[in-house]
């Protein structure tokens, strides 16, 4: 689980890679993730979700990668907004079991910050028309990173205003991610 914070630019040793643009950090919560790898339950997510809107600020997306099944996609998440951005490079995933954990999510994030909303759902978002179309079978893990990196990069927290139009990311593009994974990766060896 990611959560991007234009407030504090401060890095330490869970992040991942480097500041990708001034004022925005990108961390890595490797504890929520080994759990989420040990124990892939509605349970689990719910709770790592619900522990990163909780540490979330105002302005700040939460940046949640999930594979429900052979697939990679990415939800941003502006909890004090009630906005739940859903970001596919198939544009086939089915969202019905997320969909309800991420609500629940919110709704005990509202009620523990104490905010009163006349919506008893969140707005969610798909990201289509201006999400990039996946063209092979097996980059959708490098298309969610290619996300989160033009979002961080855009430094917004509307993501249908930072997600590039066009149809697929390049070759290049995917392989500058590719290379950035393994130096991180290497890094931890």
């Amino acid at each position: 689980m990611f959560g991007i914070d234009r407030l504090d630019a401060s890095l330490d040793n869970s992040s991942f890679g480097r500041p990708l643009s001034a004022g925005v950090s990108f961390k890595l919560e490797q504890d929520l993730l080994y759990q989420a790898h040990r124990h892939n339950t509605q349970e689990v997510r719910a709770h790592n979700i619900c522990s990163r809107l909780m540490a979330s600020k105002l302005n700040q997306l939460v940046l949640a990668p999930f594979n429900p099944g052979g697939h990679w996609a990415l939800l941003a998440i502006n909890a004090y907004d009630e906005t739940v951005y859903y970001l596919d490079s198939l544009r086939t995933t089915s969202r019905v079991d997320f969909r309800y954990v991420t609500d629940m999510d919110i709704t005990i994030f509202r009620s523990q910050k104490n905010i009163q909303t006349s919506r008893k759902q969140p707005i969610w978002k798909t990201v289509k028309a201006s999400c990039p179309l996946q063209v092979g079978v097996v980059e959708c893990g490098y298309y969610v990173i290619r996300y989160m990196r033009d979002i961080i990069t855009n430094g917004s927290i509307v993501v249908t205003d930072l997600i590039d139009t066009r149809t697929s990311y390049s070759q290049l593009e995917l392989d500058e991610v590719r290379m950035e994974l393994a130096d991180f990766l290497g890094g931890h060896m």
